[in-house]
């Protein structure tokens, strides 16, 4: 017995379009965890009839990213590596794609909530270590501890800072809510 193989001659395929692709992904949180990006992809086929359909896709990415909890360690926003990501489909068409994945900023922050009348809050702030001397001769001094004061900053619309005190505007006239983000920074002020 035979076997016969039948192929449409008569619409062939005459274009293979390239792979259009897409990465995204969210920054891990500052409580740690793991993200793993979201790849989009596709390509067209085309026949000589006009007619059309999705290519068969083979794609090959990186593993999840995983991050740490911060804890209390004030950091910045951290990139923790890159990911990659290979696609390939049909017509010997390929693609390469790559994504920077960050750790979000792990900052001191004070939450409160304020009536639509507004409000005021005294933020408190510092920072400590302990100290201790090593000598060239293998001896160490007694400990110490060093405090500094560091400095606060605020972020977002209807707040303002003075000092150490925050003051919510009055939003009875505005719909909706709003926050703030105030961080402290020690600027070296320990050495």
């Amino acid at each position: 017995m035979k076997l016969f193989i039948s192929q449409n001659v008569s619409d062939p395929i005459v274009e293979y379009g390239d792979i259009t692709a897409t990465v995204s992904s969210e920054d891990i949180p500052a409580s740690g965890g793991s993200v793993n990006p979201t790849v989009s992809a596709s390509q067209l086929i085309t026949y000589a009839s006009g007619k059309t359909r999705l290519g068969n896709l083979t794609i090959t990415k990186d593993p999840t990213v995983s991050a740490s909890n911060l804890g209390s360690t004030l950091k910045d926003r951290t990139k923790i590596q890159t990911w990659n990501v290979q696609i390939v489909g049909e017509g010997g068409k390929s693609v390469s794609k790559s994504i920077d994945i960050f750790q979000e900023a792990n900052e001191i922050i004070s939450r409160d909530s304020y009536s639509y009348s507004g409000g005021t809050s005294e933020i408190t702030a510092s920072c400590s270590r302990s100290k201790t001397p090593v000598y060239d001769s293998g001896s160490s001094g007694g400990s110490t501890t060093e405090t500094a004061t560091p400095t606060l900053s605020i972020t977002g619309s209807g707040f303002s800072l003075s000092g150490t005190t925050v003051t919510a505007d009055n939003r009875s006239n505005i719909a909706g809510s709003t926050t703030t983000l105030v961080r402290a920074d020690s600027g070296g002020g320990i050495n």
